[in-house]
């Protein structure tokens, strides 16, 4: 059950879990493997449907299924998904190439954390609960100058939105290797 309070809830972009599965492989960190099991148990590390279906590694494929309850189904956050669609749209802030077939989640995880930060339907930018924090974890940088599309990062700087990379997330927790 989500709880907020001291420690925040993260909303996980694909491109962060395969870093994660490829630089910390659980045979050689099986703290951090422990670290990302605890965060999904109490409801602290989730994942939209998209990110789900992006996540195609066997050993990614073994920790969602161990912990269905980090996927969040669409019907959970449309609201929200659609709220972000029109503002993304008011603030020129397209996050998805229509010709790439990668990061299609993009909008998905921006738009979990909102829900999740029960921000208002009305200005994504206004919290409505000051204690719900969510972090949008992605190893993506900001959009350089020139760039057609821009980044999470660029669009969690526009809500206020924390956002940070897997490493940053895992300090952030007190993992000592």
């Amino acid at each position: 059950m989500l709880q907020f309070g001291a420690h925040p809830i993260y909303s996980v972009d694909a491109c962060a879990l395969i870093d994660f599965k490829d630089y910390y492989q659980e045979k050689y960190f099986p703290r951090m493997w422990d670290l990302a099991r605890n965060l999904a148990n109490q409801y602290r590390l989730l994942i939209c449907e998209e990110v789900d279906t992006e996540c195609d590694d066997p050993e990614l494929r073994k920790l969602i299924e161990a912990h269905p309850q980090m996927v969040v189904g669409f019907g959970e956050m449309q609201d929200h998904f659609s709220r972000f669609q029109v503002e993304a749209c008011n603030h020129d802030m397209q996050l998805v190439d229509p010709s790439s077939k990668t990061d299609m989640a993009d909008p998905y995880v921006v738009a979990l954390a909102l829900m999740l930060e029960r921000r208002d339907l009305h200005d994504l930018r206004r919290r409505t609960d000051p204690d719900a924090e969510c972090v949008v974890v992605t190893q993506e940088g900001r959009k350089g100058r020139g760039a057609k599309y821009v980044k999470i990062p660029n669009v969690c700087d526009f809500y206020e939105l924390a956002c940070i990379p897997w490493l940053e997330m895992v300090k952030r927790e007190g993992y000592v290797g």
